[in-house]
This record gives C-alpha cells, sequence and structure tokens, in this order.
C-alpha cells in the first residue's frame, strides 16, 4: 500500500513461486554462460523476505528477495498467483535494482535516478581489527562515489557532485534525488541508512541513519525514533510521497 495515497497493489503470497532457469546471464554488457557463472544456487528450504518491490508497469512487478544469505529477483504479475524467481542467486551487502528507459537494472550498489540520468552509489566503509569492538572491527571512515550511466558507451563516468540544491536520500529499499532548495536541508549530500550494516560497529551511534558531505567527504549521524517490533529487525526506509 502506498502510506500517501492509499492506493493497495494485490501480490501473491511469497511461499507460492515458481523457479526460472538461467542458463544465460548479462555481466558488465557480456553474455556469460552457465558453466561460467560463479553465482551459487539457491536453498529453497529457507524463509523468503521481500527486500525491495518497484512497480514497473500496470503488467508487471518486480522485487528483490532474500533467501537465506542470498539475494535474487523475482517478479509476477499484479494479482497473479505466484511470483516468478531466478535460480541465480547472489551474496552482497548492498543490492538494488531500478526500473529505468523502459529495462530492470540490478547492481551490488545503490541506484537513483536524477533528471533523467541514472547514477550508481558505492559506499566504502573504511575499518582496522579492534578486538574490543563488535565484528572485531573498529570503523575509521566513510566514502561514496557516485557514477552515472553513459549508455551508448557502456560504462559509468564518475562525477563529484549530485548538484548544489540536490540531494541523494538512499537504502536497500528505496532511494530518490530530492530538490531541497525549498527545504532547510544542506545539498549536494546523501542522506543513509545503515541497510542492517552490522548495526555500523559503532558503540556510539545514536541512530542508523548518516549524512556524507560531497563537497568535503564529512560524515555525521542523525538522530531517528526508536520502534519496537516484535520478533524481527527491521530496517528503515525512506518514504517519498509522489508530486
Amino acid at each position: 500500500m502506498d502510506p500517501f495515497s492509499e492506493i493497495t497493489l494485490t501480490l501473491p503470497n511469497l511461499s507460492s513461486f515458481c523457479l526460472v532457469d538461467e542458463p544465460v546471464a548479462i555481466i558488465n554488457g557480456r553474455d556469460v554462460l552457465d558453466e561460467d557463472m560463479s553465482c551459487p544456487l539457491l536453498q529453497m528450504d529457507t524463509a523468503i523476505f521481500l527486500r525491495k518491490v518497484i512497480r514497473c508497469s500496470e503488467l508487471l512487478v518486480a522485487a528483490i528477495v532474500e533467501i537465506g544469505p542470498l539475494f535474487t529477483v523475482a517478479y509476477c504479475q499484479p494479482g497473479s498467483t505466484s511470483w516468478l524467481v531466478s535460480e541465480l542467486g547472489s551474496i552482497g551487502s548492498v543490492i538494488d535494482m531500478m526500473f529505468y528507459e523502459g529495462g530492470i537494472s540490478y547492481f551490488e550498489s545503490y541506484l537513483v535516478e536524477s533528471h533523467g540520468a541514472l547514477l550508481l552509489v558505492q559506499r566504502t566503509i573504511f575499518g582496522e581489527c579492534d578486538n574490543d569492538t563488535i565484528g572485531g572491527i573498529k570503523p575509521v571512515g566513510i566514502e561514496f562515489e557516485v557514477c552515472q550511466s553513459d549508455f551508448q558507451s557502456r560504462s559509468w563516468e564518475k562525477v563529484s557532485s549530485v548538484g548544489g540544491d540536490q540531494t541523494l536520500f538512499v537504502s536497500q529499499s528505496s532511494s530518490q534525488s530530492v530538490d531541497v532548495s525549498q527545504y532547510k536541508l544542506k545539498g549536494d549530500c546523501i542522506y543513509f541508512l545503515d541497510d542492517g550494516s552490522c548495526d555500523w560497529f559503532w558503540k556510539d551511534a545514536p541512530s542508523s541513519c548518516a549524512v556524507y558531505d560531497m563537497r568535503d567527504g564529512n560524515c555525521f549521524f542523525i538522530p531517528l525514533p526508536t520502534v519496537a517490533c516484535k520478533d524481527v529487525k527491521m530496517l528503515a526506509a525512506w518514504l517519498f510521497p509522489q508530486n
């Protein structure tokens, strides 16, 4: 359900699905046969969780699903009784998809559309070994790299700014570029959530939200309210009203 318009969309139950055998995949624009692929096959004897759902058209809905330690892509038609789930799984801390220019893009990074351009947002957390820290790693810095797609050359070009009045909000469940000139927000920044990345490994982190400044590379946290959720760890998500 859209929390703003309250429009609902009926989707199949996650327990009802058909596996799709994919002998050929396209990686970086090159066909890769199944015998050359390193993607692990899914183990379907575990629970399935939705990570992200996008409505491509009135006849197609795509989703990222989590099956054990793996992620994969699922498709369905609104009102249908089952999902089509790709047998190929991928391991990654950040996996995103977007319907753009009539096709679905799928990456182990954040995808954001900004002024008609497709941006690939990659986050790197630098750390050092520390036995006194949760996970054994002490973070020492965060860095973002933003690239813009060039479909003619089939490449990504690095950009140093997302725009003086633009700010990117990124997460595994939803990402968007927002014109912040009418709000009391600083432009050329990236607002991001931890997306379950081992709870940041920070003992003193006040929340799971932070802001990265593209101009100087500084990063700071933003307090968020906490809510109770029974038996399940729920990740935060950005919600964007439709104009």
